[in-house]
């Protein structure tokens, strides 16, 4: 504690980041919050591209939580979602989070591959188990390649998402 002419002045530490008190002010040494979602994304993605995809799942939650409105959250938990498997493998409620997730994606902004991603997921999992889906793969297939879907994207998923693309290429 120091002493200054107008009052005293501590530091301390709570459970979430510096305190410094002083003068009847309290001051909570935070980072932003989209600083904080921005580095628990980082961790999400290089989780996600070393293989460790169930750590992602909670960055990726972390992120969403500091920032609700940023899609990429959402989408990329999606992904890790699946575990690093393909859909057709993964557990139906890993299958319906991912769902959530992508819509929640959507939802925020219509991108190309949120819906590529949606049609892999009913491609993958509903129709290769021979089950009714949410809605037919080819109507998210279709929309993905409408909105201006690229090849670089779609590698991009799949390198996340650590399969290969199941789905039939577009001449």
């Amino acid at each position: 504690m120091t002493d200054q002419a107008d009052g005293h002045v501590s530091i301390g530490r709570d459970n979430f980041a510096p305190i410094i008190n002083g003068n009847n002010n309290t001051y909570h040494a935070v980072e932003p919050l989209d600083v904080t979602a921005a580095r628990h994304r980082a961790a999400g993605v290089w989780k996600l591209r070393h293989g460790m995809a169930s750590e992602a799942v909670g960055q990726f939650r972390l992120a969403r939580t500091a920032e609700p409105g940023n899609p990429d959250d959402y989408y990329f938990g999606a992904i890790a979602e699946l575990g690093g498997k393909k859909a057709f493998l993964a557990p139906l409620r890993c299958v319906r989070a991912a769902d959530l997730l992508i819509h929640g994606a959507l939802d925020l902004e219509d991108r190309p591959e949120f819906h590529y991603f949606l049609a892999y997921l009913r491609f993958d999992y509903y129709a290769r188990k021979h089950l009714r889906p949410p809605a037919p793969w080819q109507v998210s297939f279709a929309e993905a390649w409408a909105k201006g879907l690229t090849q670089s994207r779609i590698d991009s998923l799949f390198t996340l998402l650590s399969v290969e693309d199941p789905l039939p290429a577009v001449r």
